[in-house]
């Protein structure tokens, strides 16, 4: 709780200063330079999150190990450490090929623009982001080190500077009317350094150094969490998929305009949503704990809690936004977003989606991954059909319809599969 606490804490500071910065750029950026920024944002976002699932897989296993952690200390930092070379590796991979294949790539179609500034910022910040991301993926393995050690405290105090940071210098950069792609570089490489001082604190705090490994001792640490890592990754491949092609189809057939205007509605909710995602990454770790120490009846109250919350939270944000949505985002941005359907359409599905996630942590702490792999990867290929049909009859309201339709899959599925392996386990073992 403490941690959750902690992290909820970082979350309001991230909130803040989320909230100053998005409005200053909206005011300082051209309305086609918001909508690169916020497509820029998610595209190179997503080589952060491609982790090949390894990333959750090295959670699960140290949460599993921390139960002795005297004994397993130089197993699990074998096991930390070849996942950071790995990952290091990989970030060197991403970069030589993005740099190779920057000449071939249609970048007036990827951003639907034929203004050439557009398009030469773009891609030149599609670059940097993409291996900016990539190399702050392997530091990021600090920060399952301190969930997978119930230390994530810590990562909300390394969150709370890393946004204070991040918000100094957009305003110094705005004040001195920086360029668009000096700003957008800045962001970068304020994440990468937050991530590289995370990665020592936790070393420091170990007390560990930085170890050279053998070549063999990494790959066996690779090949004993290939298999979970396998379906950790597809069912990321999956979410990536489904949380960002909303907007690279609403820029396809409505304009870099409607994606910035589209993404400070789904703002509204996604800080909220971060809110809950805070709370619970610390009982992740907790989850595998439990269920290793048969402690059932805590897991199945947490699980039911955290569901119920998270549904009358976000239905209460629902009708909020739709009555005061409009509001708020004119006095942050200066834009005026006044269809209340969109804010309740939006509404409806992260209900959803706070719901089902609730389930989806616990069954991802117990590498419970297939049936949210299979269903995941349907509404995804479900969301670009409706999304593409229902975006040329009725625009953003379409896509708000899509998101909500293909949501319901897991939001019926994963509380289903949840009940039925803690009372199936509870049974099993004695202690239902």
């Amino acid at each position: 709780m403490f941690g959750s606490f902690s992290l909820v804490i970082s979350q309001l500071v991230n909130v803040f200063a989320g909230f100053f910065i998005t409005g200053m750029l909206t005011r300082y950026l051209l309305p086609d330079e918001f909508g690169l920024w916020s497509l820029i944002m998610s595209l190179t976002g997503i080589f952060g999150g491609i982790d090949f699932g390894f990333a959750n897989a090295l959670r699960n296993k140290m949460s599993q190990l921390y139960v002795d952690k005297e004994k397993n200390d130089e197993l699990i930092k074998k096991y930390y450490f070849s996942i950071f070379y790995a990952f290091v590796l990989w970030a060197i991979f991403i970069t030589i090929v993005v740099v190779v294949l920057k000449p071939f790539v249609n970048w007036s179609m990827l951003f639907k623009t034929t203004k050439y500034s557009i398009v030469r910022d773009g891609s030149l910040l599609f670059i940097i982001g993409a291996s900016v991301f990539s190399f702050n993926l392997a530091f990021s393995v600090s920060t399952v080190g301190f969930f997978s050690y119930q230390e994530s405290h810590w990562n909300a105090v390394i969150g709370i500077i890393f946004k204070i940071l991040l918000l100094a210098v957009t305003f110094v950069l705005i004040k001195y009317h920086s360029t668009f792609v000096v700003l957008n570089s800045a962001f970068l490489f304020v994440t990468v350094i937050s991530g590289i001082i995370s990665f020592t604190f936790f070393n420091i705090k170990r007390k560990w150094s930085l170890i050279l490994l053998q070549s063999k001792i990494v790959a066996n640490s690779i090949r004993k969490l290939f298999g979970k890592s396998m379906q950790f990754i597809m069912l990321q491949i999956a979410a990536i998929v489904y949380a960002q092609i909303d907007l690279f189809i609403i820029s396809k057939i409505l304009g870099l305009e409607s994606v910035g205007e589209f993404s400070l509605v789904k703002k509204l909710f996604l800080v909220f949503f971060a809110f809950q995602f805070s709370f619970l990454m610390p009982i992740w770790s907790a989850y595998t704990e439990a269920v290793e120490s048969n402690d059932f009846l805590w897991v199945k109250r947490i699980v039911s809690k955290s569901a119920l919350y998270s549904v009358v939270i976000f239905a209460f944000l629902m009708l909020f936004f739709a009555i005061f949505g409009p509001f708020i985002i004119h006095v942050w941005t200066g834009k005026s977003i006044d269809n209340r359907i969109i804010y309740l359409l939006l509404g409806i599905f992260y209900i959803l989606t706070a719901w089902s996630t609730s389930f989806s942590v616990f069954l991802n702490a117990n590498n419970l991954l297939k049936k949210q792999i299979v269903l995941l990867s349907l509404s995804s290929v479900m969301l670009i059909i409706l999304s593409i049909i229902l975006c040329r009859h009725y625009g953003l309201i379409g896509i708000c319809i899509a998101l909500t339709l293909t949501s319901l899959p897991l939001a019926i599925s994963n509380p289903i599969q949840s009940y039925n392996f803690i009372r199936k386990r509870g049974y099993r073992t004695g202690h239902e």
